[in-house]
């Protein structure tokens, strides 16, 4: 009788041990964010504004050059200088208004894809609560960017499936959870063909496996639309692409 009854309560344990599995919800996979951005790389200080090279074209004024640009703050000018290094040489050229004087002009218009340029404004105002007139400084860095932007072919449902497909669906939970703790990150170029060439990895995600199947994917994506300049010519452009864990921004 005491055998029947052991037995008995074993089979319910396990009975209920099995059944406990299947009441366990499984733990949800850890979301893995991905994105893509145009890189660009400032030689100047105070990161990257970008402008196409069509902005250039005819300028008359800094706030033709300079998307809103303060001009109701300023008073009087004392100086207006535009800036940039070119083969490794500071080359500055002021004038005492907002009006670009034909040295700034030429030096705009010389400027390529790629290239970045300081605006330094320094001006008189009127404070409105002391009502004295005070000195104050507008620091802006550009970069020249491509008229038209390399883009992939098809929409962003098409990309994401791509990444997705290619990476997120041959991660497992393990690496997935390492991934889903750090930020990596990205660089390629997409050439005048549309291909993309020369990716690497910039930042990474502390997994060797986990960066080379990323590399692996961007290197082998499809063909991308390639960028054009302002006379409609082919032209490379760097592409950053982020994945990870994008807490506190990209």
């Amino acid at each position: 009788m005491k055998k029947i009854i052991t037995t008995t309560i074993l089979f319910c344990c396990v009975a209920f041990y099995i059944n406990a599995q299947f009441l366990i919800e499984p733990e949800p996979a850890p979301k893995i964010n991905f994105s893509f951005s145009p890189h660009y790389i400032s030689t100047l200080p105070n990161g990257v504004r970008p402008l196409k090279q069509s902005a250039l074209a005819n300028p008359s004024l800094i706030s033709d050059v300079v998307e809103g640009f303060p001009v109701n703050w300023i008073g009087k000018y004392l100086e207006m200088e535009i800036s940039t290094i070119s083969n490794g040489k500071l080359i500055k050229c002021s004038s005492t208004d907002d009006h670009l004087n034909e040295k700034q002009k030429n030096l705009l218009k010389s400027l390529q894809i790629g290239d970045d340029f300081m605006v330094d404004v320094t001006y008189n105002y009127i404070n409105t609560t002391s009502q004295k007139m005070e000195r104050g400084y507008v620091n802006t860095t550009l970069t020249i960017v491509p008229e038209k932007e390399a883009e992939y072919y098809g929409d962003q449902k098409l990309i994401d499936n791509y990444i997705t497909t290619t990476c997120l669906k041959k991660l497992t939970t393990i690496k997935a959870n390492v991934l889903s703790k750090n930020r990596a990150e990205i660089i390629f170029t997409v050439n005048e063909k549309g291909n993309v060439v020369k990716a690497y990895i910039n930042k990474s995600s502390h997994d060797a496996e986990i960066d080379a199947l990323f590399l692996k994917a961007i290197s082998e994506m499809p063909s991308w639309k390639p960028a054009e300049n302002n006379k409609g010519e082919k032209i490379t452009q760097n592409f950053k692409f982020f994945f990870g864990n994008f807490a506190g921004g990209c």
